[in-house]
């Protein structure tokens, strides 16, 4: 991933309207916006990432706090797919979950 990227943990500023066309178009799930709020404020961990200021990727993760997590919902505009911007955000995922066991 180039340095054009820059990633987000926070889901404050976050245009869910944007989240919700990134994933529409990956094309992998079709969620409307104020649920993408929900499910992300909800999680235990989220990673956002980011080109030239626009809303590319996310990736959000669930955890029983203890022993066990599990990655969800990793999208990647399809115009930024094959340049490491998901691993990118499974790798900042997976270094805040320090758990036993970390399901993919």
């Amino acid at each position: 991933m180039d340095s054009a990227y820059t990633l987000t943990h926070e889901t404050t500023n976050i245009d869910w309207w944007q989240l919700a066309d990134v994933m529409a178009r990956a094309p992998l799930f079709e969620r409307k916006p104020f649920e993408l709020a929900t499910a992300f404020c909800g999680s235990y961990a989220v990673v956002f990432a980011h080109h030239d200021g626009a809303l590319v990727g996310a990736a959000r993760a669930l955890s029983d706090g203890v022993y066990y997590a599990s990655i969800f919902d990793v999208v990647v505009a399809p115009e930024h797919q094959g340049r490491g911007v998901g691993r990118a955000m499974v790798g900042a995922l997976l270094a805040r979950l320090p758990f036993e066991r970390i399901f993919l």
